[in-house]
């Protein structure tokens, strides 16, 4: 849910999420941001050292208290049809993806609260089929 590095403003639905987050982190929710490296940032060039580090800095300024990986290329993308940044997926915990939130609008935030809620309310061995 790392959003590419010229995105600043998308940020708005980390941020947001930040006290949901919390919240359930000691109720079995797991975050994980993924991104990619684009060899750029702010307009410039950067290398693949120069990016970690604006990464890094990244996770700091918007206070991320939650991994991320970097993923080397786009075949992720492809594979889970990314089309915008931010795309939210929300997987269960027997690894099913439930819940796949495409933007940062309100009512994209309002959904996936809603969504987290009830998969944490779910006992683990539920069954959605």
């Amino acid at each position: 849910m790392l959003p590419a590095p010229e995105a600043d403003e998308d940020c708005y639905a980390i941020r947001s999420h930040g006290i949901t987050f919390a919240a359930y982190k000691n109720k079995g929710l797991v975050i994980l941001g993924l991104t990619t490296l684009y060899g750029h940032a702010e307009g410039k060039h950067l290398t693949r050292a120069q990016e970690l580090d604006y990464l890094r800095d990244f996770k700091k300024k918007f206070n991320l208290r939650y991994g991320f990986a970097i993923l080397d290329g786009d075949k992720n993308d492809l594979n889970y049809t990314v089309s915008s940044i931010p795309t939210t997926f929300l997987i269960d915990r027997r690894g099913v993806v439930r819940f796949i939130s495409i933007g940062s609008s309100d009512w994209e935030s309002a959904a996936l609260d809603k969504m987290i809620k009830k998969l944490i309310d779910e006992p683990a061995d539920s069954r959605t089929w």
